[in-house]
């Protein structure tokens, strides 16, 4: 029997009025980036497109997708022969994460690994938030080194971005050192009803066996390497896609970007980023002088076929595995 991924009910008034509140902010942000950009610049913009270099930003930018299911199948200590699975699942939650809202795909992702690698759902979703919050870690290191370079202090003062960069840390440190035996979580389990203290205790015992690779060299390093490849990887992708588009991909302002739009885009305010993702392109490449109608332009396109390509592939394991929205 297909397994099922849930979506918001339709028939849910208090989640119908969620989703439309989403779909207008998408849309007032993207008017807004569309009214920045004018009309005649953007008709410009498009003659000035070349279409080599963008096909080959998409691929660079799949590979990308590649190195990221390596490194939770190194969170997850998976077998050599289970990494296809692990591989697959990842397409599948790219484009999850690009069409569903609230990120289901990482529940679809946690779900095909489950029937493929009898791996808990809760291990697989605290490995993967663990590679996010390395993710994350790395950007607010790149945010601090180009404050310090003195990009962008007006907009953004330097204690934000410490303030980033402790929240961080300890969340990682917290993933750490979770762990059910642990002195501090036996003081919440003695608080809490005996019948739950079972199930919390099987949670916890799951969730620190998904940030197990933190504590020890052997996964913490490839994890740190693969990292820093995922990021090398999308920043290529980057400077390809605004080659494509007309913008000379100088280094502070390619490392600008890939910083800004990441940050920025972390927590997903509207269905697929579309609209916070088309003005947070205008006001990053704005601090270097780019057209507007020309950095509008690139995020469109850019984003729409990165999405079409990763949808498809996704789309297509996802068929493959059985999957069905519920």
């Amino acid at each position: 029997m297909p397994a099922s991924v849930p979506e918001p009910n339709a028939e849910s008034s208090p989640r119908r009025r969620w989703l439309l509140a989403l779909v207008t902010l998408a849309g007032a942000l993207f008017g807004w980036a569309a009214y920045q950009a004018q009309l005649a610049g953007l008709q410009e913009s498009i003659r000035s497109v070349a279409g080599g270099w963008l096909a080959l930003a998409v691929l660079v930018r799949l590979a990308s997708v590649g190195i990221k299911a390596l490194r939770l199948a190194v969170a997850l200590d998976a077998p050599a022969h289970c990494r296809a699975h692990v591989v697959v699942a990842t397409y599948i939650a790219v484009a999850g994460n690009a069409l569903l809202p609230a990120r289901l795909g990482e529940l679809a992702r946690a779900v095909v690994l489950q029937r493929r690698m009898q791996l808990p759902i809760t291990r697989t979703l605290s490995c993967a938030l663990v590679t996010q919050l390395l993710d994350w870690l790395l950007l607010v290191l790149l945010l601090l080194a180009l404050l310090a370079w003195g990009l962008g202090q007006r907009q953004l003062r330097p204690e934000y971005a410490w303030l980033l960069l402790l929240v961080s840390v300890a969340a990682l440190l917290v993933l750490s050192g979770l762990d059910a035996r642990a002195a501090w979580p036996r003081r919440i389990l003695r608080r809490l009803p005996p019948r739950l203290v079972g199930r919390v205790e099987r949670l916890l015992h799951e969730m620190s066996q998904g940030a197990l690779g933190l504590r020890t060299f052997r996964v913490a390093a490839p994890l740190a390497v693969l990292t820093i490849a995922v990021w090398s990887c999308e920043a290529l992708g980057l400077a390809l896609a605004l080659r494509a588009f007309g913008i000379a991909p100088r280094p502070l302002l390619v490392l600008t970007s890939l910083t800004l739009l990441n940050l920025g885009v972390a927590v997903p305010l509207t269905p697929g980023n579309v609209g916070t993702h088309q003005v947070l392109s205008v006001l990053a490449l704005g601090l270097f002088a780019v057209p507007a109608s020309k950095a509008f332009l690139f995020s469109v396109g850019s984003s729409a076929l990165t999405v079409l390509s990763s949808a498809t592939i996704g789309g297509v394991f996802f068929i493959r595995e059985g999957l069905r929205l519920a």
